[in-house]
This record gives C-alpha cells, structure tokens and sequence, in this order.
C-alpha cells in the first residue's frame, strides 16, 4: 500500500492518493487479478485488475519499453528507455491531453532512472498538467535530496547482494 500527498508549486494539495496493489515479486508486475484499488485519484477504483509497473521497475531491467500505469488516468502507456549511464537507464514518457472526463484533458511528461540490477527507481520527475475549460494546472513531482539518497543506497544494497549471490552461486557450481 502506498499513500501520498501531491501538492502544487504554492505547496497546495492537489492530491492525497492512497493505491494498493499487488505485486509478483520476481517481474514486479500486478497480479493478473482483482486486487488494486486507488483512490483519491481521478481514476478511482477497487478490486480492479491493473497492469504496467508503477513503483519497480524488474530486477535486471532491460534497455526496451515498459508498460507503466498512470495512476491519474487508471491505465499503462508505454515508458521508453532513451539513455543510459553507467548502471542507471533513463525512461522517458510524454502523454498529451488524453481525456479525463467531459471537462477536461490531462497531460504528463516524466522521467524516470532506473538502477538496471535492482530495478529500483532511483530518480522521478514528473509534470502534470490538468487542462480544463477556463484553465490549466500544473503539478510538478520530484523526489527530495533525501528519498533520492534512501532509494540510490537501496538499489546499491541490492546490486551488492545480487552480486554476491551470483559469485556463491558460480563457486557452488563449479
């Protein structure tokens, strides 16, 4: 379960999203039955079946596209790898004006880094842009220098015991 506040530039809330979701642990990817619910968000929901990846990228994260759920819009669109540094990969993702309801139109640009080994996002930002019939409303999301510190150490924890794992296991096996 996972619950956050989004707020605007003013340091308005925007958003307080609470989204539970069950994840299979080796791909990270929903279970393929009804279990997510969300809400406070526009797609509100419960006992859905989701798909796309939201909070983890899979171990071993590949240089390719992902399915990645917008929890705005209730549905995956395609992340795309667009650069790489090192162990990191950059996802990029550029939705415009995809409906909402009858009012208004929504549109999202995020990045995304992606430690390949753990398939932890290590990095985000987003921009998301509420487009209504008199105005619009951006709302910015990054990490804070201390979440972007909490999740690089983690991914390195990781990246260090799946190394060793791989060293027993070839010395195991020889």
């Amino acid at each position: 379960m996972c619950d956050q506040t989004v707020t605007d530039v003013q340091g308005k809330t925007a958003a307080e999203i609470s989204d539970d979701v069950v994840l299979i642990g080796h791909s990270r990817y929903p279970v393929i039955e009804p279990t997510a619910t969300i809400s406070g968000s526009p797609a509100d929901s419960s006992n859905v079946v989701r798909e796309g990846l939201h909070y983890f990228f899979p171990a071993n994260t590949l240089r390719n596209s992902y399915p990645y759920y917008d929890i705005v819009l209730g549905e995956d669109y395609p992340v795309d790898c667009v650069s790489r540094d090192d162990n990191t990969y950059t996802f990029y993702q550029h939705l415009r004006y995809v409906p909402l309801d009858d009012s208004g139109t929504y549109s999202v640009e995020r990045t995304l880094k992606v430690d390949r080994f753990s398939g932890i996002i290590v990095a985000k930002d987003e921009a998301m842009t509420f487009h209504g019939p008199d105005s619009d409303d951006t709302v910015e999301f990054t990490y804070t220098a201390d979440t972007l510190k909490l999740l690089q150490d983690n991914a390195h924890d990781i990246d260090q015991r799946l190394s060793w794992a791989k060293g027993l296991d070839f010395f195991l096996s020889s």
